[in-house]
């Protein structure tokens, strides 16, 4: 009796012809697949390491107790991060996948809260440095809605009481009736 996978003769060469124009065949036909199925590279400006975002426009608002930096975005505000430095005082704020744009890199201020601020970008990083008159200490806060990342400094009046009850003639007001 012969074996079918016997190392010679006319029986194996048949067998591995057809194996062979089969997984061509195959190939062939699952080759525009697999090409037409893979997505499509990023687009030249990705490539180039662009950000997806960038600046479309900084305003500055001032008011007596607080100034409000709005930093518009032509895309969306995903991930930012905000921070102080001391020595000297200055506020950071961070801002994921945003560029610079065409935003200058010095803003120039002048609020009794910020002196100036500083933009830059590096990394697909947008960076915003606030920088205080003489280095003084600043309460602020930090908010994203849609394209819009907010930074507001300052706040409230220099004379607010924080406290319900006020100092009558320097001694606390007397609770109850009188």
């Amino acid at each position: 009796m012969m074996t079918p996978l016997r190392h010679s003769g006319s029986v194996l060469w048949p067998r591995v012809t057809h194996g062979v124009v089969a997984m061509a065949l195959a190939c062939a036909l699952l080759a525009p697949a697999a090409i037409a199925a893979e997505p499509a590279g990023p687009d030249p400006a990705q490539q180039a390491g662009a950000p997806g975002a960038s600046i479309r426009e900084v305003t500055v608002s001032k008011t007596p107790y607080g100034t409000t930096i709005q930093v518009s975005v032509d895309g969306a505000i995903g991930n930012y991060n905000s921070f102080k430095l001391n020595d000297p005082f200055r506020i950071v704020v961070d801002v994921w996948e945003v560029g610079q744009g065409t935003a200058a890199s010095e803003i120039p201020v002048g609020t009794p809260q910020v002196k100036a601020v500083k933009i830059s970008s590096v990394d697909r990083k947008l960076r915003m440095v606030v920088e205080t008159p003489e280095d003084r200490p600043m309460p602020f806060i930090v908010t994203s809605e849609k394209g819009t990342l907010v930074l507001s400094v300052g706040g409230g009046g220099e004379d607010k009481i924080a406290s319900t009850e006020r100092l009558k003639d320097g001694r606390a007001a007397v609770k109850g009736p009188s």
